[in-house]
């Protein structure tokens, strides 16, 4: 045992007095070492979801334990991995001095998704999210603060996708698309028009076809206070009936019909 001097470089004894460390004895779990942990994006992340006060809606899900969402959020958007590695994520990041409460093991996660899906949940988060949303929009379009601007939402478009799996759900049912049949579950975006912000999202059966979705889309966005007013539909979405409901509305539209409509062929006729 010695002592250094790091100004002058000089070696000395110990000075009178000095006790050794006690030595500590090895357990049979010893706690894990401290580690550098990966820090950038997720600050990066989190300071700028609550700058634009986003995490207010988050938030209005009411789910118990609020390190969980976030880090669960934080999650998903930062990583392409699986919920099984969600636990190191949290370890290896800063996650882990910034939501220190969170638990991301396999079954509270499970649990954490299942109250977050319930119908409470996304009740509150999506009056939260519309009060943000709108503001947001007439901030990006450059009507914030205009009386004359109207609604911030005028335009949506609508879209539907297949989700392929083989989950044992009610949601689960054989669809055809394409000449591809699959067992799936279909998922409808509402995107505002301007922006590209998602609006809205419901998800339906797989046997569901497009057509049979939009009059319900249009009338539970009217109910979350979205009047749409003018709205871009996938050729899926466009029937009589559906043009009908659409104009009872006042929504105007603009879509791609199918070439063997004989809406199609009397305008190709027409005006070629």
């Amino acid at each position: 045992m010695f002592s250094y001097d790091v100004k002058s470089g000089s070696f000395s004894g110990v000075p009178v007095g000095y006790e050794e460390p006690k030595k500590v004895r090895k357990t049979k779990n010893p706690k894990r070492p401290g580690m550098i942990v990966s820090f950038g994006d997720l600050f990066l992340l989190d300071s700028y979801i609550r700058d634009i006060g986003m995490l207010h809606a988050i938030d209005a899900t009411k789910y118990r334990n609020l390190d969980t969402l976030h880090a669960l959020l934080s999650y998903y958007i930062l990583s392409s991995h699986t919920n099984c590695y969600a636990q190191d994520w949290w370890e290896l990041t800063y996650a882990k001095i910034l939501y220190p409460k969170a638990q991301l093991s396999s079954q509270r996660i499970s649990d954490a998704l299942a109250d977050i899906g319930s119908e409470d949940a996304k009740r509150g988060f999506f009056k939260e999210y519309f009060r943000f949303l709108g503001k947001t929009i007439l901030k990006m379009t450059g009507a914030d603060g205009d009386s004359n601007a109207g609604e911030p939402w005028e335009g949506i478009l609508i879209d539907s996708s297949g989700l392929p799996n083989s989950l044992h759900m009610p949601l689960t049912a054989v669809n055809t698309h394409n000449g591809v049949t699959s067992n799936e579950i279909r998922l409808i975006y509402v995107v505002q028009q301007r922006t590209g912000l998602p609006l809205f999202f419901r998800y339906a059966a797989g046997k569901i076809v497009d057509v049979t979705t939009l009059a319900s889309t249009i009338a539970e966005l009217k109910a979350n206070g979205i009047n749409t007013k003018f709205a871009i539909l996938d050729a899926g979405y466009y029937t009589g009936h559906n043009a009908d409901a659409l104009f009872d509305a006042k929504v105007s539209f603009i879509t791609r019909m199918n070439s063997n409509f004989k809406t199609y062929k009397n305008i190709v006729w027409e005006h070629i």
